[in-house]
């Protein structure tokens, strides 16, 4: 019996000395490994020391299992990239990304009007699977409106509307367009935004399908804006950027991911009628912008002010190329008989944008959710509302949304 307490007091202060602990730490209680029992005999422990005498145990047999790891989804593997020498957008697998696909109203209001009426409240994961595999959409532009809902960074409708698109790998822009379309934002409404991207760039951070859009068509209201068709010539000041630096600035804290920003003179990027490369934003600031932040991803808004004119597309795209501008067309829309005289008057230039069909430029239809007679629904559904997951045939597409169909069915390069 004495050998045997030896050799337990040679195995613990063993494995003390190597521990670097004492004796006494590990084996002084006499419930310790090793101790003598009541009875005068060495109680086993659950060190694994077996008691003198006792037969030797043999541990069964194990099969190592190897582990699982489930592989990140698309929108986790890596960030997106806008290569600002190419203008090319690169996705999460290194490939050239052209965003195809649609303006929708997301979050819960109640404001018995237009956002309660176009919002995505009825839009479920199989309404979005058809949006990605009927449309061959990959993107879309949720608008926002903070005025509507305050609570709209924080709102459970809002999150469950982005998941819905992120778990489908889709990108999902979120856009704040609640301060007035034509109208420059002001310190607070700049403030509110910033808040609101750095709360929500925080959330999705490793979600790079989550991209931020600061301001929907900001400048262009004649006398009051900063740009307007009187003061039509960008290059005079440096509002446009600044109005976007507090915003960037807090998504850039926690986030590298892409940031659209609008032009100016009602997102258009033209005071008026005629074509001016000094009216541009994007075309005067845009280098600047680039310099300043990375994956920035210009928009511009085609509609009436572009006239149908495909030559001045081509010579806003190829000035946009030779800067090394990401460009996208963030909203296109028109009827040619439905809606208002706007309406009505931006058909040429959605024939036109389409019918140019030039690589490199992704495009966003406005609207996913909007009532016919608005000139802007996708699809034939006179006098009702038809989200543009409930059509899925072209031949119940109309206007815009049957060129929108043709082109995501058969888009561009995505390399401008």
């Amino acid at each position: 019996m004495g050998l045997a307490i030896a050799m337990v007091l040679a195995l613990v202060g063993s494995a003390c000395s190597s521990d670097g602990d004492s004796l006494e730490a590990l084996g002084s209680d006499a419930d310790a490994a090793g101790a003598i029992d009541e009875f005068g005999e060495e109680r086993a422990s659950d060190s694994g020391l077996e008691p003198e005498g006792s037969a030797p145990t043999t541990a069964a047999p194990t099969t190592a299992v190897p582990a699982t790891t489930v592989p990140p989804s698309y929108c986790e593997t890596a960030p997106f990239v806008i290569d600002e020498t190419t203008a090319v957008i690169v996705d999460p697998n290194g490939q050239p990304f052209l965003p195809r696909g649609i303006n929708l109203t997301a979050g819960a209001y109640d404001d018995g009007a237009y956002w309660e009426a176009t919002s995505a409240t009825d839009l479920t994961a199989d309404g979005v699977a058809k949006m990605r595999d009927v449309w061959a959409f990959n993107t879309v532009r949720l608008n926002l409106h903070h005025g509507a809902n305050p609570d709209i960074f924080d709102d459970p409708e809002l999150l469950r509307v982005i998941g819905l698109f992120t778990a489908a790998d889709m990108v999902v822009i979120v856009e704040m367009h609640s301060f007035g379309t034509g109208l420059d934002p002001t310190p607070e409404q700049i403030q509110i935004t910033a808040d609101g991207f750095a709360a929500l760039a925080n959330r999705y951070e490793g979600n790079h399908c989550v991209w931020f859009n600061p301001f929907n068509e900001p400048g262009g209201k004649v006398d009051i804006s900063e740009y307007h068709i009187n003061a039509a010539d960008v290059s005079a000041s440096d509002a446009w950027i600044q109005w976007h630096v507090p915003v960037i600035d807090a998504i850039r804290a926690v986030s590298d991911a892409v940031v659209v920003v609008d032009e100016t003179h009602w997102g258009q990027g033209r005071a008026g009628n005629d074509y001016n490369p000094l009216h541009s934003a994007t075309l005067v600031h845009g280098e600047a912008m680039n310099a300043r932040y990375d994956n920035i991803l210009f928009s511009v808004h085609f509609y009436d002010r572009w006239g149908g004119r495909s030559e001045d597309l081509v010579a806003f795209f190829a000035e946009a190329k030779a800067k090394g501008l990401a460009v996208i067309a963030g909203e296109t829309g028109g009827h040619p008989e439905v809606g208002n005289k706007r309406t009505r008057d931006s058909w040429p230039t959605v024939q036109a944008l389409f019918a140019l069909n030039q690589p490199g430029i992704g495009i966003l239809l406005w609207h996913a959710n909007q009532g016919h007679q608005s000139g802007m629904s996708v699809g034939r559904s006179f006098g009702q509302r038809t989200p543009v997951w409930e059509i899925l045939d072209r031949a119940d597409t109309e206007a815009a949304g049957t060129l929108l169909w043709d082109w995501t069915h058969n888009p561009p390069s995505a390399t401008p």
